[in-house]
């Protein structure tokens, strides 16, 4: 008899088992979707605001740092005590002041014998000669004149509203455009002189007798 021969015992099917693994949650990270997430706009932090929120808080201090002294020392001092403040300054002139600036101006006309367009209101010259003296646009307003030499001088467009003018010498000035008006010219003597567009209104003790006027 012969053995049959076998050969190697096939292995026997092993049966395919699924266990269900547990899965901890921490081992596995979670991701988020960006595109299906819904984000709440009341969640979401506005940067802008908060920086502009931020900026203008900072920026207050300076504001007060850029106030301007000048207007702290206007408030607490007169204007004439204001000497500089700032980029600002004011200055009030004192009757001390001005009178020792009309005696500046004064010493220049004598020794000058010029004094176009200076503001001499209210200064007594009495008795002065100012022979032939250039005194164009002078503002003598107001001014003692009295028995002042003024012969040939030339003072056009002068300003001599109620100025003391007795006995003062005219003859020969240039009194184009020149303004008398409410001065007192008792006794002045205006031989020669060229009155074109002279104001005498309301001047007292006019002798025009011997004037010129340029035809």
């Amino acid at each position: 008899m012969i053995e049959q021969i076998e050969g190697p015992a096939p292995e026997p099917e092993v049966a395919e088992v699924k266990k269900n693994v547990p899965v901890q949650e921490s081992a596995v990270p979670q991701t988020k979707d960006p595109v299906t997430k819904t984000v709440s706009a009341d969640t979401v932090p506005v940067p802008a605001e908060a920086d502009h929120k931020t900026v203008t808080e900072e920026a207050q201090p300076v504001a007060k740092v850029a106030e301007s002294p000048a207007e702290e020392a206007v408030e607490k001092k007169p204007a004439a005590e204001v000497k500089q403040a700032g980029a600002l300054v004011y200055g009030v002139e004192t009757p001390a002041q001005a009178l020792e600036n009309k005696q500046k101006i004064l010493d220049r006309l004598f020794d000058d014998e010029r004094c176009v367009g200076c503001d001499l209101a209210g200064v007594d010259l009495s008795g002065k000669n100012l022979e032939k003296v250039d005194l164009e646009r002078v503002n003598l307003q107001g001014a003692n004149l009295a028995g002042v030499d003024f012969d040939g001088a030339n003072l056009k467009g002068a300003q001599l509203s109620g100025a003391n003018l007795q006995e003062a010498d005219l003859r020969d000035a240039d009194l184009y455009l020149a303004d008398f008006s409410g001065a007192d010219l008792t006794g002045a003597r205006f031989e020669g002189a060229l009155i074109d567009s002279a104001d005498f209104t309301g001047a007292r003790g006019v002798n025009l007798a011997g004037t010129v006027k340029d035809e």
